[in-house]
C-alpha cells in the first residue's frame, strides 16, 4: 500500500476485509491530496474489471490484491426454526376458505390467541357481544371466525406448531414443520 497509487478506483482494506469501496477521489485529485497518509496506507488499488463489496477478503499475494465475497453462513436448524417462529403459519380450511391465510405465531400473536382460548374455555363463547370473532393475519386481512370449534382448532394448529419449533430450536435437532397446515 503506498501513496503514490495512481489507479482510479480504490477499496479501503482493513484487517483483510475490504471496509469501505469504492473511495471516492474527488477529480483532479490524487488519493494522496485527497486523504490523510494514514487512510492512504490502507487504500488498495482495484484492478479493471473487479468490483468487491464491503465485507469482502481482500489477499495480498506479492503485490496482487485478489478479493473474494464472504463464505454464505447457512443458519442452524436451531436458527430456522426460530425464523419460523417469526414467519408465521399458513392455515387452509377445508371447511372455511375465508380462513385461509398466513397467521403471526410470534411471542405478541401466541398471547392474543391464548386470550380468546381461555376465555372461550371459560365462557363457552367469543369475547364480546358479535357471536363470532375476526382475526388479523400477518398482512392485516381480517378473517371472521362463525364458531368456537373453528377457532380452537387454529389455535391448536398454532400451538402445535409453535411447540415442534421450539423443541427444534432448543435442540437444534430434529425436522422443521411444514409451514402450512390444514383445518376443517
Amino acid at each position: 500500500m503506498s501513496s503514490t497509487i495512481t489507479s482510479q478506483t480504490y477499496a479501503l482494506v482493513t484487517s483483510g476485509i475490504v471496509a469501505e469501496y469504492p473511495v471516492v477521489i474527488p477529480p483532479g485529485f490524487t488519493l494522496a491530496q485527497s486523504y490523510h497518509p494514514d487512510f492512504v496506507a490502507s487504500c488498495v488499488a482495484i484492478p479493471p474489471g473487479t468490483s468487491p463489496s464491503n465485507g469482502w477478503t481482500a489477499v495480498d499475494t506479492s503485490g496482487v490484491w485478489t478479493f473474494a465475497a464472504p463464505a454464505v453462513q447457512i443458519p442452524t436448524l436451531a436458527q430456522q426454526a426460530s425464523n419460523l417462529i417469526q414467519a408465521g403459519l399458513t392455515i387452509e380450511s377445508t371447511s372455511a376458505s375465508g380462513l385461509n391465510g398466513l397467521y403471526g405465531t410470534n411471542a405478541a400473536a401466541q398471547s392474543n390467541i391464548l386470550a380468546v382460548q381461555v376465555y372461550l374455555q371459560n365462557n363457552g363463547k367469543f369475547p364480546g357481544s358479535s357471536g363470532t370473532q375476526v382475526w388479523l393475519d400477518k398482512a392485516g386481512s381480517p378473517h371472521t371466525f362463525t364458531t368456537t370449534g373453528q377457532f380452537t382448532e387454529f389455535a391448536t394448529a398454532i400451538a402445535d406448531y409453535v411447540a415442534d419449533l421450539t423443541l427444534v430450536a432448543m435442540t437444534n435437532s430434529g425436522t422443521l414443520p411444514a409451514t402450512t397446515t390444514t383445518i376443517a
